[in-house]
């Protein structure tokens, strides 16, 4: 079982934060993923147990089918405020997925969380749906990216793991 810690190491730095989306954006354009907030239930989130999640921290899981699997980790560190959807949504088809917002859009973004810029905090928005202009907006200090697949079943049973695989903790409870 791979644990919270083990994949989820925060990036604080600006120009690596925009190297890491150019990547991910790049990976998951046009993929047809759906997006969602881990959302904790009394024993734990989808992704994680509770104890291995630091306060704080808010988890969005990207797939293409929720049922069986999710593929992607977005995790934000020491978050401060958000406004993410409390449903799923589809990836933008024509923009990013997620991008780390700089000047008028970045103030834009901290007016709509109702919070005050400070030294070390990053402003992201995810674009939602597959056309316009809808965002969602998260301040916090820091992002981790996991790619890889986590299966809802008992994987193994049938196939081996493959590198960058995993079953979620909760399947062999």
């Amino acid at each position: 079982m791979m644990h919270f810690i083990e994949n989820h190491t925060p990036i604080f730095e600006t120009q690596v934060i925009i190297d890491k989306l150019a990547g991910i954006n790049d990976d998951l354009h046009s993929a047809g993923f759906h997006f969602k907030v881990d959302v904790s239930d009394e024993i734990g989130y989808t992704s994680y147990p509770n104890e291995e999640i630091p306060e704080n921290t808010v988890i969005v899981l990207g797939s293409f089918d929720f049922t069986y699997y999710h593929q992607c980790e977005f995790a934000f560190h020491q978050v401060k405020a958000h406004k993410l959807p409390d449903y799923d949504w589809r990836d933008h088809w024509e923009k990013p997925q997620l991008i780390l917002l700089r000047g008028n859009d970045r103030i834009f973004a901290l007016q709509s969380l109702s919070i005050n810029d400070e030294p070390g905090l990053q402003v992201f928005a995810f674009n939602l749906g597959s056309f316009g202009d809808n965002c969602a907006y998260l301040a916090c200090n820091a992002i981790s990216i996991f790619v890889g697949t986590t299966f809802y079943y008992n994987r193994i049973k049938d196939t081996p793991l493959e590198v960058g695989e995993r079953m979620a903790w909760w399947v062999q409870r």
